[in-house]
């Protein structure tokens, strides 16, 4: 019983991630980010998912993610609907200046510009 909801459980997630890659292999393959899924981007679990969100922002679908990101802010509370964005962990990696072993949002200025 354990057993099938955690590989149903593996399957969903293999599944989302299947489906951001092929997002993003949509915007490149067609130079027009316009073409992701903005919603579908949220929450980001991973740096590589981070880098893969700057990729995709640009003065065409700027809007469109703040749109998002403020739509996600404004269901719930802050310290809860910011994990809706960045899930925790990640949120934990950074700081502004990149002190005490915290990385610098400075390697993303598209995502932290929204």
């Amino acid at each position: 019983m354990l057993a099938d909801s955690l590989h149903e459980f593996d399957r969903s997630v293999a599944k989302r991630s299947i489906l951001k890659k092929v997002a993003l292999q949509k915007v490149f393959l067609k130079g027009k980010a316009k073409d992701a899924d903005v919603p579908d981007s949220f929450p980001i679990e991973s740096e590589e998912e981070l880098v893969a969100l700057e990729v995709k922002i640009c003065s065409s679908t700027k809007t469109a993610y703040i749109e998002t990101i403020t739509a996600i802010l404004r269901r719930n509370n802050l310290p809860r609907s910011i994990k809706g964005v960045l899930a925790e962990h990640l949120l934990c990696d950074f700081n502004i200046d990149g002190l005490n072993i915290k990385k610098a949002p400075k390697g993303f200025p598209g995502f932290f510009s929204l």
